[in-house]
């Protein structure tokens, strides 16, 4: 039987080919086709619409008119690929543009086209846009499918709103949602995340209980979890839970266990389990090979560690760096570091990557044969390429394989080196999460409205404080040369800098985390002292500090330095004065690249607007004019004083007594000659560092100098009346405590009406409001509830105190559920308000969930604290 080439036929074809990644085969399959008498259809084009979207949204959009000049006309499956290639670009504004135009081409959206773009919000990090996205699909008469309430549900997760995740998914089981293995396992993947491991074993039960089966993904998810937290042996009873039940398994769970086994030291156990991997047949992938051969180096088996090497060729795989890596160690700790070397020149030689890991292995390993001056020789062509490693993987390393990484090449001392973690790129989440969702409490600095840019002071879930500083998109247009550019200022470690620990470009958000400097700015301390000037000593510091953070830079291939003045050189915990790394981003467009007036500019900028290295050191001589004067000075009146030699009148009047003569002399005619028209005529960093080294006399520590305390401020650990209530489940001393505090914790709340026009239905919002108070007051808590549900439904902007006050009348009245449906949405409101985390603690409580009540019990207590000292930590 001969069957006939057809459109079926062809689509069949096409769909093959562009499955293989082979679109040119598939656009002479067209070809042909056509000649045959074969045209191609709406399915063709979407076919090749989709596949090329993968390479490009230009190249899927370019498919789109070649339809049109064929005559077929795009449906609504060509639109949605469209949309989704844009969204995986990260091009949000483009997936608009193309929703836009295929409605005004006559095509309804369906609710796949409101999910895609629902998932691109959430991958940019902007929840509420998303929820407003799930909102116009009810608003467009769509059912929701089960995709979408799994998109919003990962969504929520992944930008740190699990417990509402959770909150959404027991509310639509009670409306009759049948959640699939996927939604269950988004759960226990965002549980797991924030730490809530008991709430994630409870959600593997009920999995069980629904008829579905766990999979590999569920139980890794929450071995990464048990381990995370220490809890080895209860990781390995879940491991044999998971085989004696007969549930999926992998070789992602073996590995997880095996490196876990492996990083504690109980090597026998790990062997064990390798030994069970490899007898149940399972398929190793690379990351299942590194884990072995990281077991055979910990027992001494170099040799079985090899064969596994040899089976990686066979099999076709290929080593990564982190094989490479670890072997390397193993023969260290072996002793056998001259094959270790030869390892590692293998590696550079096969084109890999060098990495701190592997040099820090061999270091280790030479140093303890005693081979000192070769370690020494290994440090120093660290030195020469140190730009060049990627400190960020170190730490990834280290962790999963249990290799050292100690050493960090770096001018700074064994403390430093270890408080200092390395460049690493965050989340958008994170840092939302670090800095209280960008709470204006915790601006530190704002730059003004030509430079929209803020920081903010921040606190990671290592507890570290952090300053979290806000660019506007504007500033930083391309997401990839805004990270390069902060890579490469944070992989430079000094001392005498405020060093960069990371960076964030999500969608328009463009963030820099550096270390946190507590004790303010030179400018502050120099122009707005409150206690006591600024010693000449420490005036003399601040010269000799800056002058060895410009030459460090210097000799590591960043020369310029962008606007440098009083407000960059910021004072750390100990009182010591560093220079900020953000003025080290060199192609930042953050408004000027000067902030001060045109007095203090550098004259070559001026004339032709380019930043050079010796712009850098004019503005170093404003900022010693600054240390000498105490007052912002002109640099051409302050030369006309120096050749005039009327010092005293340059000279801060407050520091009268407290410096030679001589030294004084020499620090304004280092001025001097900084601040030189020409820039061939001034110095250059080493002379800089040179000229100011010899000034400095005294061993006292900055922070006695500055008059500063060290005393850390530590966080109180006593809540609040209404914290304590709540811990001890007093529902009648919550509720006075209810009565008392009214709406005062929502700013303008209780004004909010008398800016809208005095209409009947603003009148009866008030009565209703007044009613459900004055029931809440009597305890009549049904009637406050109806009441206060009228509100919910009649206010524009939902009141958080409205929110807690029904949470707490459901609870009275026995329905915990309700009450912390209620207690969430509170915190939605009102995001910093302790309150609506103790009633979600109560609430918890009344359903049994007694562990995160008491991790909600805790978060009010932190926000409670933070709120007391303005978060001063």
């Amino acid at each position: 039987m001969v069957h006939r080439f057809s459109t079926r036929l062809l689509n069949v074809c096409i769909a093959s080919l562009c499955k293989a990644h082979n679109l040119e085969k598939a656009e002479l399959v067209i070809i042909d086709g056509i000649r045959l008498g074969v045209l191609p259809d709406v399915v063709t084009y979407n076919t090749l619409i989709d596949a090329y979207c993968h390479f490009g949204i230009d190249a899927g959009y370019a498919i789109l008119h070649r339809m049109r000049e064929a005559g077929v006309t795009p449906d609504i499956i060509s639109y949605n690929s469209l949309i989704a290639g844009a969204t995986r670009n990260h091009q949000i504004a483009r997936s608009l543009d193309l929703f836009d135009e295929m409605i005004e081409r006559g095509i309804v959206p369906d609710v796949w086209s409101y999910n895609i773009l629902m998932h691109g919000f959430f991958k940019l990090g902007k929840p509420d846009v998303a929820h407003r996205v799930f909102k116009d699909i009810i608003l467009a008469e769509h059912s929701p499918s089960i995709a979408t309430f799994n998109i919003m549900m990962n969504g929520l997760c992944k930008n740190g709103y699990t417990m509402n995740a959770f909150m959404l998914f027991r509310n639509l089981q009670r409306h009759g949602f049948v959640p699939e293995l996927l939604t269950y396992n988004i759960l226990v993947s965002g549980l797991c995340k924030i730490g809530r491991l008991g709430s994630a074993r409870r959600v593997l039960r009920e999995i069980v209980e629904s008829g579905h089966v766990p999979n590999a993904i569920t139980y890794t998810t929450l071995l990464k979890c048990i381990f995370r937290k220490k809890k080895f042996e209860e990781g390995i009873e879940l491991l044999l839970e998971m085989k004696s039940k007969g549930h999926t398994f992998d070789g992602f769970a073996y590995c997880t266990v095996i490196g876990a086994l492996t990083k504690i030291g109980k090597v026998k156990q790990a062997t064990e389990f390798m030994v069970d991997m490899i007898e149940t047949g399972i398929e190793l992938d690379i990351v299942s090979y590194n884990t072995l051969i990281n077991l055979y180096c910990k027992t001494g088996e170099l040799e079985e560690a090899y064969k596994l090497l040899d089976e990686i060729e066979k099999k076709g795989l290929e080593c990564d760096k982190y094989t490479h890596t670890i072997m390397i160690d193993g023969l260290c700790k072996a002793g056998n570091v001259e094959v270790a070397a030869q390892h590692l020149k293998y590696m550079n030689m096969m084109g890999f990557d060098s990495n701190l890991v592997a040099y820090n292995c061999l270091v280790d390993g030479l140093c303890k044969v005693g081979q000192i001056d070769n370690a020494i020789k290994v440090y120093k062509s660290m030195e020469l390429m140190v730009d060049g490693l990627k400190c960020g993987k170190s730490e990834d390393l280290s962790s999963l394989y249990g290799l050292p990484c100690k050493i960090n090449y770096c001018p700074m001392s064994s403390i430093e080196r270890e408080a200092v973690p390395a460049f690493n790129e965050f989340s958008l989440a994170e840092l939302r999460a670090a800095s209280n969702g960008f709470s204006t409490d915790l601006i530190v600095s704002e730059s003004g409205e030509k430079a929209p840019n803020v920081v903010y002071r921040g606190k990671l879930k290592s507890n570290r404080v952090v300053a979290i500083k806000r660019f506007s998109r504007q500033s930083w247009p391309d997401p990839h040369q805004f990270v390069n550019e902060a890579a490469m200022v944070g992989n430079l470690r000094h001392k005498r800098l405020v060093n960069l620990i990371g960076c964030c470009a999500e969608g328009d958000e463009r963030l820099l985390v550096a270390e946190y400097m507590p004790n303010d700015t030179l400018s502050k301390h120099l122009f707005h002292w409150e206690k006591q000037p600024l010693p000449w000593e420490m005036r003399l510091r601040v010269a000799y500090h800056i002058a060895q953070a410009l030459e460090h830079c210097n000799a590591q291939g960043l020369k310029i330095y962008h606007d440098l003045n009083a407000y960059r050189v910021l004072f750390d915990e100990e009182g010591d004065p560093r220079l900020s790394s953000f003025g080290l981003m060199k192609n930042s467009r953050d408004g000027k690249s000067y902030s001060t007036n045109l007095a203090y500019t550098p004259p070559e900028f001026l004339r032709t607007g380019r930043v050079i290295p010796e712009s850098v050191i004019y503005s170093y001589g404003t900022v010693l004019l600054d240390l000498l004067s105490g007052k912002h000075i002109p640099p051409s009146h302050a030369l006309d004083l120096i050749r005039e030699k009327n010092l005293l009148l340059l000279m801060d009047s407050s520091l009268e007594g407290q410096y030679a003569n001589e030294d004084a002399r020499e620090l304004v005619e280092l001025a001097s000659k900084c601040l030189q028209y020409e820039a061939r005529d001034r110095p250059d960093t080493k002379f800089l560092h040179s000229a100011v080294a010899p000034l400095q006399k005294q061993e006292v520590a900055s922070n006695i100098l500055m008059g500063l305390s060290k005393t850390p401020v530590v966080l109180p650990t006593m809540i609040s009346p209404l914290g304590k209530a709540c811990a001890r489940m007093d529902l009648t001393a919550v509720h006075d405590i209810l009565l008392k505090t009214g709406y005062k914790e929502e700013e303008g709340a209780e004004n909010e009406l008398s800016f809208q026009e005095w209409t009947q239905q603003v009148q009866d919002m008030l009565n209703t409001k007044k009613f459900g108070d004055i029931a809440f007051r009597d305890k009549d808590f049904k009637n406050a509830i109806d009441y206060y549900s009228k509100l919910v439904a009649m206010m524009s902007v939902p009141s958080g105190t409205v929110f807690v006050r029904r949470a707490l009348s459901y609870l009275i009245i026995g329905q915990p559920e309700l009450a912390l449906r209620d207690a969430m949405q509170a915190q939605v409101c009102l995001p910093e308000c302790p309150t609506a985390f103790y009633m979600q603690a109560l609430a918890l409580s009344k359903l049994g969930m007694e562990t995160d009540a008491q991790d909600m019990l805790n978060d009010g207590a932190s926000f409670e604290a933070k709120k007391q000292n303005g978060w001063r930590v």
